[in-house]
């Protein structure tokens, strides 16, 4: 099985290859998921050429730790560097996007400020930014992420699942504000695609808008009758092609 060995974990990762690969995308996976749900999405872009590796994050699918406990932020991050590094050392020359979901693209944007050089384009998808508030902590029972049947079924019979729900006090950490990520998006020098669902409840609409007038270089999407789990809504075709289209255009 393909581990990364961060002493004294073992990271889980998943690897799509290409058969002519264009370039190389690291994918960050939100809270409570794990890198095999997105198999549609990583099949995608590998049709395109672009090679996929995508990591469990700490406590979720097969690596290490305790189950539903990303632990810290500089933890993800530093997990996600070893990632990227194992890219760049495949493909020195090759073009390298870093790609982020929910708790996945606050890891993206701290690895992509903090490594810069080591990022082509970076894609931000449902970022809560401004953190997670009690009212919407307390909807998240209620609360649609994602209307696609297929992937929802993953998500109830996934034997590597757990109750995200009992444990999202332990994501609060990784989406606490107090990281100060926000007051540095003006240092941010590669291009950004900002996406998100109209029905993003944890991602509105104003959240992207504000995001993208402090980015040097940024460009956003909302897709209409989307949900928080974008990758994995109802419109995740048309999602993968977006970003695809984006992150190959010269």
């Amino acid at each position: 099985m393909p581990y990364l060995t961060v002493s004294p974990r073992k990271i889980f990762f998943r690897h799509w290859k290409a058969s002519a690969p264009k370039a190389h995308a690291l994918l960050l996976h939100g809270y409570g998921e794990h890198s095999g749900h997105y198999h549609r999405f990583a099949n995608a872009l590998v049709a395109r050429g672009i090679e996929v590796l995508a990591p469990d994050a700490i406590g979720h699918g097969q690596s290490d730790g305790e189950r539903g406990n990303p632990e810290a932020l500089a933890h993800l991050v530093e997990n996600a560097k070893l990632c990227l590094e194992e890219l760049r050392d495949e493909a020195p020359n090759r073009p390298c996007f870093v790609i982020g979901h929910s708790m996945g693209a606050i890891t993206a944007l701290a690895l992509t400020l903090d490594h810069a050089e080591q990022v082509t384009k970076l894609v931000l998808s449902g970022m809560p930014l401004d953190g997670i508030s009690p009212a919407q902590q307390a909807s998240l029972p209620e609360a649609i992420m994602s209307k696609d049947p297929f992937y929802l079924d993953e998500l109830e019979h996934d034997p590597l699942g757990f109750d995200a729900l009992a444990e999202f006090p332990h994501a609060m950490r990784v989406l606490d504000p107090s990281h100060g990520l926000s007051e540095r998006l003006s240092e941010l020098n590669v291009p950004v695609l900002l996406v998100a669902g109209d029905h993003d409840f944890l991602c509105p609409a104003e959240v992207i808008s504000r995001c993208e007038a402090r980015l040097p270089s940024a460009t956003s999407k909302v897709f209409p009758d989307a949900y928080h789990d974008l990758l994995n809504d109802t419109s995740h075709v048309e999602v993968a092609a977006e970003i695809a289209d984006w992150v190959l255009d010269d």
